[in-house]
């Protein structure tokens, strides 16, 4: 059996929406090996790497990176 990390395989998508509180855009992420799921609203698509990196960083920080 080969040891796989837990970020191996995650899904994102971001797509635009209009909100009535200003949000343009929400980034969904799934985390297949660990089961995760969150959704962020964001204002600028600009941002979009920069909340993967903290989603990544919290996950290796809660879970570890290996199972």
């Amino acid at each position: 059996m080969q040891t796989q990390k837990i970020l191996d395989l995650i899904h994102n998508d971001i797509c635009q929406t209009h909100t009535f509180i200003g949000y343009i855009y929400f980034l969904t992420i799934i985390g297949e090996n660990f089961k995760y799921k969150k959704i962020y609203l964001l204002k600028h698509k600009s941002k979009v790497f920069e909340i993967i990196m903290h989603f990544k960083k919290k996950i290796e920080t809660q879970i570890g990176n290996f199972f």
